[in-house]
């Protein structure tokens, strides 16, 4: 099985662990991660788990990589998730990440080990050229992570999201190969 290692605490690999479902509606019921994600819905509901866990199996079947990864402590447990979204095939070489964790883990550098090896992975799997993230403009700390990771902000998208009946601004980053 698939097992990205981050540091001696913390590793990646696929979502749909014996657990994962608890845990991402244990995690996930925080509204400060939904309000900074755009498919995130708030409540998190144990369907929602389930959706997501058949979502990520589905593509893994479909591309035969895993696309969605799980950000997982040394014993197993999940407390986070990263991946890569809009395979487009007319650009191959290029794909968009995004990323969440849980809020009891924030401001301890967890997220830009996970973010620069994400990028690894998908420039070694995928033969990415360029990595994509588009953030909420309100998202300092996401965009604080992107630009330790070596992204770029290339420019400011208004009204680019539309979250519950609201407009959303966004900053587009990226980081190139």
């Amino acid at each position: 099985m698939l097992s990205i290692y981050i540091s001696e605490y913390i590793h990646l690999s696929p979502v749909g662990q014996p657990g994962d479902d608890v845990a991402f509606v244990t995690w996930l019921n925080e509204k400060q991660i939904s309000d900074n994600t755009l498919l995130i819905p708030y409540p998190y509901t144990p369907e929602d788990a389930a959706w997501f866990i058949n979502h990520c199996r589905e593509k893994q079947e479909t591309t035969g990589h895993h696309t969605e990864l799980a950000i997982r402590l040394a014993t197993g447990e999940l407390i986070g998730g990263c991946g890569f979204h809009d395979n487009n095939p007319l650009k191959p070489h290029q794909r968009e990440i995004g990323y969440w964790l849980a809020k009891p883990y924030w401001g301890q550098g967890i997220m830009t080990l996970v973010v620069n090896q994400l990028c690894i992975y998908g420039y070694e799997t995928f033969g990415l050229a360029r990595i994509e993230a588009p953030v909420f403009s309100f998202n300092t700390a996401s965009q604080r992570v992107l630009e330790k990771c070596g992204f770029a902000e290339e420019g400011y998208l208004r009204k680019s999201y539309l979250k519950n009946e609201q407009y959303i601004d966004a900053k587009l980053f990226a980081r190139i190969f």
